[in-house]
């Protein structure tokens, strides 16, 4: 899946050069885990070039 978004990422990169990313923050959990639970968040503001999930996953 990370390659699949890393992939997609690169791909929209090219036409939105201030994409901040985010995904899944870990895999394997996920994978491994019987309910998903997706959270949107608000949009990002100041903090281009970001990768959303790196900083999420330091909170």
């Amino acid at each position: 899946m990370i390659k699949k978004e890393k992939i997609l990422f690169e791909k929209w990169r090219k036409k939105r050069i201030d994409l901040i990313e985010d995904g899944i923050v870990d895999e394997e959990s996920y994978k491994n885990s019987n309910i998903k639970i997706l959270y949107l968040l608000k949009e990002v503001n100041d903090i281009t070039g970001v990768k959303l999930k790196k900083w999420t996953n330091m909170i």
